[in-house]
Parts: structure tokens; sequence; C-alpha cells
């Protein structure tokens, strides 16, 4: 059976940098994307500048399993203070200290495990740091 990405577009690819809702479809939020050679993987990439946040309605979850969030974020600027807080209902926030998140426009994976306690969860991805973040190729899946 195929490990089923809770997350609908997580890489972004089904958005549009040049719509008044660049996110759209699935994810919310006051975010954006943009297609300027930042990605990861694709065409397209998530683009969350401080304070800013995104946000969708997960595939349901199987309660009692364990998941893995895993996201690749990089810094477009240099950030000394902060968090990307990431939360899934019903699990408690997990917070990357933005020091330590890769600021030279390589990304890396930042991931954790956690048990999903409701079936019809919401994913948030916040930044509360005072630096510009670029993310691409979210993903929840069975751990």
């Amino acid at each position: 059976m195929a490990n089923i990405n809770r997350v609908r577009n997580g890489g972004f690819e089904q958005s549009n940098p040049n719509a008044t809702d660049s996110l759209a479809p699935f994810w919310i939020g006051t975010g954006t994307t943009e297609g300027d050679d930042d990605q990861l993987l694709g065409n397209i990439n998530g683009d969350i500048d401080a304070g800013e946040f995104i946000a969708q309605a997960l595939l349901p979850l199987q309660v009692g399993e364990t998941y893995e969030f895993k996201a690749a974020i990089t810094f477009s600027d240099d950030a000394t203070s902060g968090t990307i807080d990431v939360s899934i209902t019903g699990s408690p926030t997990r917070s990357f200290q933005a020091v330590n998140i890769i600021s030279t426009d390589e990304y890396a994976f930042y991931s954790f495990t956690f048990v999903a306690t409701e079936a019809n969860a919401a994913l948030a991805i916040a930044n509360n740091s005072n630096g510009d973040i670029d993310i691409d190729v979210v993903s929840i899946k069975l751990a």
C-alpha cells in the first residue's frame, strides 16, 4: 500500500505565484508562493516572510498512528532570533530555532514524528522569526 502524503500541494506546484491568492489550491494564510529559482524541486516554492503563516486541512489521519512531518526550509536572509513553528491539530507545537536553520539559500530537511490524536487535523507553519523563509516539499506521511 502506498504511503500517502496527507499534505496536498506540498511542493506548491499547483499554485500560481502570479494569482491574487498564490497559495491556492489547498493552502491558506498570509504567505505566498514564488517561481524565482529559489525552489528545491519543480518550479514553485512557498515563501513565508517574518510574521506570516501558511495552513491547510490535511487529508484524514488514522488516530493512534505515528506520522512524520517533513519540510525543506531555508532562510532567504539571515535570521538572528525567533522560531519557525509547526502546529498539527491535537499535537504539541514544534519549534525550530531560527538561528539553527540554514541561511545560505541551500535547503535542509526538518522533520519530527507525532501520534495522530484527531482524524480531521490541520497543519499550520508560522514564521515567528526576524527573517524570511523559503519552504518546499512539505509532507506528512506514516512513519
